[in-house]
């Protein structure tokens, strides 16, 4: 149980350790898709993005609906 109330440094600390860690994730993410090339020809950085975002949104969804 938490009884005391989160302050706005809290939450801003936790957006940019989510923002921080998706974003090393999606750039390790295409270095290896490029190193060993499985990456479709024509795509680039923007579309591993794409990719890493689709699924956190069906995650976030699935959570929501699980709920």
């Amino acid at each position: 149980m938490i009884f005391e109330k989160k302050n706005k440094w809290e939450t801003r600390g936790e957006i940019f350790g989510y923002l921080f860690s998706y974003s090393v994730f999606t750039l390790i993410l295409f270095i290896a898709l490029t190193f060993f090339k499985k990456m479709p020809v024509g795509w680039n950085y923007i579309h591993v993005i794409a990719l890493t975002l689709f699924i956190v949104l069906i995650g976030t969804s699935l959570k929501e609906w699980l709920k």
